[in-house]
């Protein structure tokens, strides 16, 4: 298994993209520990150009 950071994902007209294990992921860096509190729920939004 090979990890790079890509700047873009394309995803064509009408196509699906998915993040899972040994597949695409959605790293984030430099958060704040208490947002990982037990039982907490992340919340994230996706911004997409184009869409």
């Amino acid at each position: 298994m090979c990890i790079r950071k890509v700047k873009t994902i394309d995803v064509p007209t009408n196509a699906m993209q998915s993040f899972h294990p040994h597949g695409y992921h959605l790293v984030m860096f430099k958060l704040d520990p208490v947002l990982f509190a037990i039982d907490k729920i992340l919340e994230v939004e996706l911004l997409f150009d184009n869409a």
